[in-house]
């Protein structure tokens, strides 16, 4: 790209270097969470159910099934947060090429 354009870029990305942070930031969390969540069904078939102990491990199946769900909800809420803030938080630029 040329100078030009970049410095434009720029210009306009200055004032949402925050938004940019936190959305790479939550980005991350969301892509760790969905690498996560099939190994934690793993770990429950595969050292639970499948063996029949369930019944003693019925507490960790618990905490494991708790993690997951709170990925979910965490993954909702980030995705609500961010459609929000982009329909009706939206700054207009006021930048003059």
């Amino acid at each position: 790209m040329k100078n030009k354009t970049i410095n434009r870029m720029y210009k306009m990305l200055k004032p949402e270097k925050k938004a940019i942070l936190i959305i790479s930031i939550l980005a991350i969390i969301i892509n760790i969470g969905e690498v996560v969540k099939p190994y934690l069904i793993k770990i429950v078939i595969d050292d639970f159910l499948s063996v029949g102990v369930w019944q003693r491990g019925a507490m960790t199946i618990g905490i494991i099934s708790a993690v997951y769900i709170g990925i979910v909800l965490i993954r909702k809420y980030i995705r609500f947060y961010y459609e929000y803030n982009n329909n009706y938080g939206r700054r207009k630029c006021n930048i003059q090429y």
